[in-house]
């Protein structure tokens, strides 16, 4: 007599070992992209602060000066970063006195201080420009996300195919154990069964003498 698929030992084995793998796989990829976000997200955070803190520092003497091509000049070395998308400098009338890169279409978005709160796709950071605790103008920077998401995306593509060979892999190996551990409990099977329907003339390999072959010796 066959036995159903539901009730086979084997099965349940296999299915058991490899439903807890793809649970603990799951919560371990979930967790490492938490951290990646996390860990992408304060670098572009610390990167805009840090180009933005070096902006207001420098950019006062220039207005001081109203020497606007020099600074238009020094800019532009700083509007080369990549994920900078616009960099303006506006004076204390709240005109821009240089702009660099796509402007906003709505001016001026608001401050944003989390880039994994951004809806836009653009990280928006401003800061003033003083001297001398006077206010000489307002510097505003967006960030583009592209290159954030495109990481995390990556890192993504890689825990989940590192997660499915594991699981490839554990199936593999569950099956090949469970069929050599549970084929001698499916001799026994047979044999009793045989001895039930009185055929005493079975005869029942004890092999190795564990748990399986002490119940076969008997």
């Amino acid at each position: 007599m066959l036995v159903s698929p539901t009730r086979s030992l084997r099965v349940r084995l296999i299915v058991g070992v490899v439903l807890i793998e793809i649970v603990m796989l799951s919560l371990l990829v979930w967790s490492n992209l938490g951290v990646i976000r996390q860990a992408h997200g304060d670098r572009l955070r610390d990167s805009a602060r840090s180009i933005l803190e070096q902006i207001t520092r420098t950019t006062g003497s220039y207005l001081v000066e109203v020497d606007y091509a020099a600074l238009d000049e020094y800019l532009r070395n700083i509007a080369r970063n990549d994920e900078l998308t616009y960099l303006v400098v506006l004076g204390r009338d709240q005109h821009p006195v240089v702009s660099l890169g796509t402007l906003p279409e709505h001016r001026w978005p608001k401050a944003e201080s989390d880039p994994l709160a951004v809806t836009d796709g653009t990280f928006d950071v401003a800061g003033d420009i003083r001297i001398g605790g006077q206010l000489m103008g307002q510097v505003k920077l967006g960030f583009s996300l592209k290159r954030m998401e495109q990481s995390i995306e990556a890192a993504k593509l890689r825990s989940i195919a590192i997660a499915g060979t594991e699981i490839i892999l554990t199936v593999i190996v569950t099956v090949f154990f469970g069929v050599r551990l549970t084929r001698r409990i499916g001799q026994l099977a047979s044999a009793a069964q045989r001895v039930g329907a009185g055929d005493y003339s079975v005869k029942v390999e004890t092999g190795t003498p564990d748990e399986v072959g002490v119940t076969a010796q008997a």
